[in-house]
């Protein structure tokens, strides 16, 4: 310990400067404002490290989340590719290879699908066979059934046992009655809506956006084979517009992080 009358390193540095407050106490209070302001410096550090380390973790979460979105997309096209390998193969080659239960849905004939097959060649042949401006515009929103019954009622109910009044997939019921301009501004905006849904969902890592991207996509899927409803696409137009939806850049201001 110093010596009671030598002098503390406050006091020096201060003399040094020509600045001696009067009396020990200015000192003890200088030297708990030296203390304060060191402790301050280091948590400002250290509160600087741990921020860069938490960018680094987000960066490495935002990488293991791109690498995972990547691995289900790249999974499901691969199924998806196999699975029509699959269908063609015996629908060319494999033709006379014997199926058993499988038969409707693994060979691509009238029976295809519960018959989906069937409706499907009808409704590309009609297509094929329809106007320029029909083929342009097509025949009208939710006109199908009238369409068919006029002129394949029999056939039809002959053949599946039963009257459609859908396509059973939703690209070609909009081929169909929305024309070729339909189709291509619906693909057109789906695409662009994905686009800007996904890589929002990598960006922020957003839980909500995930939810909206994947139900989309599910949709689309099972599209394929089902028909529109009114239940359920009205949902699918929300969430298509949820895909839209980002932070406040741009000027919008509405946030999806989840």
């Amino acid at each position: 310990k110093p010596a009671p009358d030598s002098k503390s390193r406050i006091e020096k540095k201060y003399e040094a400067e020509n600045q001696i407050p009067k009396g020990k106490l200015p000192f003890i209070l200088l030297g708990i404002i030296e203390q304060r302001t060191h402790k301050n410096k280091k948590k400002s550090t250290f509160a600087g490290q741990s921020a860069a380390a938490d960018s680094r973790q987000r960066e490495n979460g935002i990488c293991i989340q791109k690498s995972y979105i990547r691995g289900i997309l790249i999974t499901a096209i691969l199924f998806i590719l196999i699975f029509v390998g699959v269908i063609i193969f015996f629908s060319t080659v494999g033709k006379n290879i014997p199926l058993g239960r499988l038969e409707n849905m693994l060979r691509f004939n009238e029976k295809f699908g519960s018959y989906r097959g069937y409706i499907w060649k009808l409704v590309v042949s009609e297509y094929g066979r329809l106007p320029l401006i029909n083929k342009l515009f097509g025949v009208g929103c939710d006109t199908l059934q009238p369409f068919l019954m006029e002129f394949y009622s029999n056939e039809m109910y002959v053949t599946t046992g039963a009257y459609y009044d859908n396509a059973h997939n939703e690209f070609l019921q909009y081929l169909i009655t929305t024309g070729i301009l339909g189709l291509f501004c619906y693909i057109i905006i789906l695409f662009i809506k994905l686009r800007q849904g996904i890589r929002y969902m990598i960006r922020e890592n957003s839980v909500i956006m995930a939810a909206a991207v994947f139900g989309v996509l599910g949709y689309l899927l099972q599209s394929l084979v089902d028909i529109n409803q009114c239940v359920t696409t009205p949902l699918f137009v929300l969430m298509v517009s949820m895909l839209g939806c980002r932070g406040p850049e741009n000027g919008r201001t509405f946030n999806l992080t989840g």
